[in-house]
């Protein structure tokens, strides 16, 4: 697939964006119907990938996907068969019905953290390897560890950036009583010389405990373009494995 970075980008957006619209009779389905066209799309990437996400250049954007407010209150986490061989992490929008859509960042105005010692996110691809596309993580895969090892941070204004309109949940409304927390993914660039950093933001995604919160394991549960002055940033950032 001969095109720019950034044309690949739109074109599995599009698809993807089109793809999360369809009915199916089983929705459980859902992960695996996408499968072949994925890979095929990992292999014309020349890069890994697997439930909706790419690794590489890929990975930040493809990360940042959100819930269509335009067509959806709300997402639904969806009940695979307790016999289902395979799991479906959160931070993949084939573990939800309803429609998506991506969060808009301009190219070119974004600084990826994950690629970064201090903010990196470490993708199930990354501990496999690059040199054997045949034993790289894909949707479906059996016994394959699934989890993205991040630094999540405490969020210090988090009510007002609901009210701004700066967070949106995937299943529609914050979860109730657990502490949400943010990971970030890229931050902006600063468009002036000398624009505030404070007023920069932050390209998030939004973590809760999942079970246990002696564990680590954290789940998604949305996405967010926070200030800087919002984020606190005064404390080391707690590893946690999002599942």
């Amino acid at each position: 697939m001969r095109s720019t970075r950034g044309a690949k980008i739109r074109f599995y957006e599009s698809l993807y964006k089109q793809y999360s619209n369809l009915d199916f009779t089983k929705i459980h389905d859902r992960p695996i119907a996408i499968a072949g066209l994925e890979q095929r799309l990992v292999s014309a990437f020349k890069t890994e990938g697997g439930y909706g996400v790419f690794n590489g250049e890929f990975f930040g954007r493809s990360l940042l996907w959100m819930r269509d407010t335009q067509q959806s209150n709300g997402l639904t986490l969806i009940e695979f068969p307790r016999d289902q061989k395979f799991r479906v992490p959160t931070w993949s929008w084939t573990a939800y019905k309803g429609p998506i859509t991506y969060v808009d960042i301009p190219f070119g105005h974004v600084g990826w953290t994950y690629e970064t010692a201090e903010g990196k996110i470490q993708s199930p691809w990354t501990a496999r390897g690059s040199d054997s596309t045949s034993g790289s993580l894909h949707t479906g895969e059996l016994n394959g560890r699934i989890d993205l090892t991040a630094q999540a941070r405490e969020i210090s204004n988090l009510g007002l950036a609901e009210a701004q309109g700066k967070v949106i949940y995937d299943e529609g409304t914050s979860p109730p009583n657990v502490r949400t927390l943010c990971v970030i993914v890229g931050s902006e660039k600063p468009k002036i010389e000398g624009h505030g950093i404070q007023d920069l933001e932050h390209y998030v995604l939004l973590v809760t405990p999942s079970n246990n919160l002696s564990d680590g394991v954290y789940r998604r549960v949305g996405v967010g373009m926070l200030l800087e002055s919002w984020v606190d940033m005064s404390k080391p950032g707690l590893r946690v494995h999002i599942s």
